[in-house]
């Protein structure tokens, strides 16, 4: 599926599936201390299971629901972006989250995903959403943020809403996740799937 959406956009897609058994493979590579945007990257070469000790970023074990640690993130983006508590606190409670987390999570890995992710020119970006506008007459609403993007506004909230989401990224994904400048970060949910292949 992935390969066929590469040929159709122009770039590289990278399947997602959430787990709650951890699949029995050694195809995959299994890294430690990484940010979730670092291991989409990594998955375009080799396939990746992510577990809750391997994820290394705040913001990911955050959205992933994997540790509630809100005073650190608020913390956080007070000192670097220089925001109130009670601003840190309005964006964090607006950012999707898992109630329940997976096991696991495999980028590029065998099984059907739930969803996919790429990042996009503006032009290829177009592309997706005209194919969607044709197929069902629908104008889409994006949230966009600029905190938690590839793992929280990407990843979860396409998960979770079963709808397509854009990213502008944000500073980790751009510099940790190896966004170009010139791109965009899309997701599109697994029952959308079909209608651009």
């Amino acid at each position: 599926m992935n390969r066929k959406f590469s040929n159709k956009f122009h770039s590289h897609w990278v399947k997602v599936k959430f787990y709650n058994e951890i699949p029995d493979s050694n195809n995959y590579k299994k890294p430690t201390g990484i940010r979730f945007c670092q291991a989409v990257n990594q998955a375009i070469l080799h396939p990746v299971i992510l577990t809750k000790e391997g994820i290394s970023c705040p913001g990911a074990r955050y959205v992933f629901g994997l540790e509630d640690n809100t005073e650190d993130i608020i913390k956080f983006w007070q000192g670097k972006r220089g925001v109130s508590k009670k601003i840190a606190q309005t964006i964090l409670k607006k950012v999707a989250k898992l109630k329940e987390p997976f096991n696991c999570i495999g980028l590029n890995s065998d099984d059907e995903p739930d969803l996919l992710v790429s990042y996009l020119t503006p032009e290829d970006a177009m592309d997706v959403l005209a194919i969607y506008h044709n197929y069902n007459g629908e104008i889409l609403n994006f949230d966009i943020s600029s905190v938690m993007t590839i793992c929280g506004n990407i990843a979860v909230k396409t998960f979770l809403d079963h709808k397509l989401n854009i990213s502008f990224g944000c500073d980790e994904a751009r510099n940790h996740g190896n966004i170009g400048r010139e791109r965009l970060a899309i997701g599109i949910p697994r029952g959308l799937c079909d209608i651009f292949i």
